[in-house]
């Protein structure tokens, strides 16, 4: 049983929830995939051919159309706001012409700028509609502002008056990852 109260196997009861430590066994059984991950050697590209065949399907035949009113029992949507290069372009932009996927969602690009020719400009979903693509401007809220600005300050003084940091605050230290890694990184 864990130590916090909220992920308690009485808490986890109540909800219906379960562990799942597979990656693969996760995503076939979500409606919706968010990503929200810092891009490192463990997540670069984790979001591929692989990985998006086991992803909810939306319908048998990638040439029979789904109905808008079958969407919400079939398939899966991807949604990324950490780091495009997370995801693979081309198996994305793949995923959502066959129906492996609902749609795609993303306010940040693999590459910067991304170029004219980049997939997701012109990816379609399987009911031949376009996908959500919006500028990575998440940060830019003046309360974010505050709080980067406050965080890079702490941290800086902590290293000036030669204070350690935050655990929270390292993701690489001595040359090393130490955030601690998600179950998934060792697959």
């Amino acid at each position: 049983m864990s130590s916090c109260s909220c992920c308690s196997t009485d808490a986890a009861a109540k909800v219906g929830a379960r562990r799942v430590t597979d990656l693969k066994e996760f995503v076939s059984q979500c409606d919706i995939l968010t990503v929200n991950a810092p891009l490192h050697d463990g997540t670069k590209g984790l979001i591929n051919a692989d990985l998006l065949k086991h992803f909810k399907k939306v319908c048998a035949s990638p040439t029979s159309l789904c109905t808008l009113s079958d969407l919400p029992n079939q398939g899966a949507w991807l949604v990324n706001t950490a780091r495009g290069a997370i995801c693979n372009a081309e198996d994305v932009a793949a995923a959502l012409k066959t129906g492996q996927l609902n749609g795609y969602a993303g306010d940040v690009w693999n590459v910067q700028p991304a170029p004219k020719d980049h997939p997701w400009r012109k990816m379609k979903n399987h009911l031949g509609g376009g996908n959500g693509m919006t500028p990575h401007y998440s940060g830019t809220t003046l309360d974010a502002q505050a709080r980067y600005a406050e965080g890079t300050k702490e941290i800086l003084a902590n290293y000036f008056e030669g204070k350690a940091q935050e655990p929270a605050n390292i993701i690489v230290g001595l040359g090393k990852r130490t955030a601690a890694p998600m179950p998934f990184d060792a697959e």
